[in-house]
């Protein structure tokens, strides 16, 4: 054909297009940004950085829930101990009282092993049969005590219980009731997670006006105002730390006051003002509680209306409690029966 002649065979002609692809490939792989050595090396050098900060931060958080899993372990050890012990404390109460063990000394004291206290400066006599504070226990404590408490502790009996000075128990009492009758009845709240605790704060609230929580006490019923339970209190009074301890934090979110019965094994964290005694025996409990509605209701102008014996719990003890002890003095048995090595 004309003006075929010239024309390259098929095969013979080449193209520049694959070349021109992997300058292409090339242009946009330098392009998109490769790494340089000294960026690679920033690079790991931050996520390492990173690793170390969470690595610090997990083992923080492990710490503080193990020390919050050690504190748990120790107070229901330690409720456990404070329990037997407080039912060991009631039966020589009741033996006492019913003259069981006639020529002792009321709770293993003299009175004059006590204080020398004037008893006209008490709220009730030491030793009334029916008011007194040795009568009922309040002064006794545990045998484990904190360093906070060890300004209210007299002695330490011979079997290791704790003994408070009742002259403190009693103007601390005295303070108190001033304190809880400046406010509205209405702006004070008393919470007991204790079984023996639940009667005295609900004739207490009746006496004096005042709200009490004789049911379990709510998580946010101080700081989440979309449940039911939910009030603003401004004053909040409190029957046993240890067991009352949701009651305590919520309370210290929310800027309330804090007044608390506590025993010797009782930190004062989170607590403003705090009551010397025995926060687990239902006559001792009883007792406070009676004896801070009285006087508030004679700062008030009134007559107290309702008479001890009506604060005083009805509640058996639990019959884990009693499963718990009969273990416990299993134990002690089996314990004394071994040889000393």
């Amino acid at each position: 054909m004309e003006g075929t002649e010239n024309l390259p065979e098929t095969g013979d002609i080449k193209t520049n297009e694959p070349e021109d692809a992997e300058l292409k490939v090339e242009e946009t792989g330098k392009e998109a940004g490769e790494e340089t050595p000294d960026e690679v090396k920033v690079e790991e050098e931050a996520e390492e950085e990173i690793e170390e900060e969470a690595e610090e931060e997990i083992e923080e958080e492990a710490g503080e829930i193990e020390e919050e899993v050690e504190e748990e372990v120790k107070d229901e050890a330690g409720e456990i101990e404070e329990e037997a012990e407080e039912e060991k404390v009631e039966e020589e109460v009741k033996d006492e009282s019913s003259g069981e063990k006639t020529g002792t000394k009321p709770l293993g004291l003299d009175i004059e092993e006590i204080e020398v206290i004037d008893s006209g400066d008490l709220l009730v006599p030491l030793d009334d049969e029916k008011y007194g504070y040795l009568t009922h226990g309040v002064h006794i404590g545990l045998k484990y005590r904190t360093s906070d408490m060890r300004p209210f502790i007299y002695k330490i009996r011979p079997d290791k219980l704790c003994v408070f000075e009742v002259s403190k128990i009693d103007k601390r009492i005295k303070t108190a009731a001033k304190f809880i009758s400046r406010f509205n009845p209405k702006d004070v709240l008393v919470v007991s997670n204790r079984e023996y605790g639940k009667h005295p704060i609900k004739k207490f609230a009746e006496e004096t006006g005042c709200v009490a929580i004789t049911k379990r006490f709510v998580s946010g019923t101080l700081t989440n105002p979309d449940i039911g339970t939910y009030t603003e209190p401004k004053l909040i009074i409190i029957t046993d730390p240890s067991a009352d301890l949701q009651a305590i934090k919520e309370a210290a979110e929310t800027g309330i006051a804090t007044i608390a019965i506590c025993d010797t094994n009782t930190r004062f964290k989170n607590l403003d003002f705090i009551i010397p005694g025995n926060n687990k025996g239902k006559n001792a409990l009883a007792l406070i509680y009676w004896l801070m509605a009285r006087e508030i209701s004679k700062i008030n102008g009134k007559e107290p209306g309702t008479p001890y014996e009506k604060f005083v719990s009805r509640a058996e003890p639990q019959p884990y409690l009693l499963k718990m002890r009969e273990l416990q003095m299993l134990s002690r048995r089996r314990q004394r029966g071994k040889p000393r090595r």
